[in-house]
């Protein structure tokens, strides 16, 4: 709704851009960098990783966008322009998949499972992140990705996280698929 929402004047929604902001956006890149990263902590880390002590190149630069995401994030909310807001938190997402994706943790944890832990654990970091982030805007998901790593939001300040051990717990999905058939019932709602 932010996202296409009017900031400074009418709004124009429809319900087909909302199913494909939220199946694209919200689960297609947000939602699946969460399950993915935590999935992937949960079945070959059970006990947990903790942040690792070196850190440099793609890992430090993820970290570093992060960090200053916050700062962006920040300056637009309290400018009233929550869209650029949402927009730099998504760019966080994108870099975050391409993260992963170059890292390969499905691959390295046949050869390196330290390399792997490392990978992950920057990236366990960065949805900590990502929980803070999204919590003015979307508070829900917020709660369910820290109740997915065992950490309660509403004792969490708005500032970059201190780095941590990270423990997965139950993972839920944050969000369901929105179908032609809701969107069609949502129209005939309306007349």
């Amino acid at each position: 709704m932010v996202s296409n929402g009017a900031e400074t004047s009418d709004a124009d929604f429809s319900w087909r851009e909302f199913r494909t902001k939220t199946n694209g956006e919200l689960i297609g890149n947000f939602g699946n960098l969460i399950h993915r990263i935590l999935s992937f902590i949960k079945v070959n880390f059970p006990e947990g990783i903790d942040f690792p002590k070196d850190i440099n190149g793609e890992s430090a630069e993820f970290l570093q966008l992060a960090e200053e995401t916050f700062s962006k994030v920040g300056d637009a909310i309290e400018s009233g322009r929550f869209r650029e807001g949402l927009k730099e938190i998504l760019k966080l997402v994108e870099h975050g998949n391409r993260y992963i994706n170059d890292a390969a943790p499905w691959v390295t944890i046949k050869t390196d499972k330290v390399k792997t832990a490392n990978t992950l654990a920057v990236a366990g970091h960065v949805i900590k992140s990502l929980a803070i982030l999204v919590r003015p805007f979307l508070p829900r998901t917020a709660e369910k990705i820290s109740n997915s790593i065992g950490w309660k939001i509403d004792n969490v300040q708005w500032s970059y996280p201190s780095p941590g051990n990270i423990a997965v717990g139950e993972i839920t999905p944050l969000y369901k698929r929105i179908e032609e058939k809701d969107v069609e019932r949502q129209i005939a709602k309306l007349g």
